[in-house]
């Protein structure tokens, strides 16, 4: 413990900046979890501000916690990474067996590696 105390001691102003860092980059991830999540239980198509009220009331009802989600930014996300669809001002997303394939495809070309 003392040698990991230490070390991260040592690391103080880059590992409090890579903390934050992966901490950001981890909410972005939750956020985008949470409106796929919520959009694929919807029986249909709901606007932004209706996810929005769903994600903000299900964290008061489940976890008494006022919270301001960041609705626009995990929509933007969903659909730059082709999960989710808007059509006249109302969101859906794919299939989760489609979404988990797209996915795939994703993680497989984030890094080319070439042996030669």
């Amino acid at each position: 413990l003392s040698d990991s105390l230490y070390f991260k001691n040592l690391g103080n102003n880059s590992g409090a900046f890579y903390s934050l860092l992966n901490s950001s980059e981890e909410e972005v991830l939750k956020e985008t979890i949470l409106a796929y999540a919520f959009l694929d239980r919807s029986q249909n198509p709901i606007t932004a501000e209706e996810l929005d009220d769903q994600i903000e009331s299900w964290f008061m009802t489940k976890f008494q916690t006022n919270l301001d989600f960041d609705v626009k930014d995990a929509l933007d996300k969903l659909k730059n990474i082709g999960l989710g669809i808007e059509t006249n001002g109302k969101w859906e997303v794919i299939a989760l067996d489609k979404a988990l394939v797209k996915i795939d495809e994703l993680w497989d070309t984030v890094f080319e590696y070439n042996q030669k």
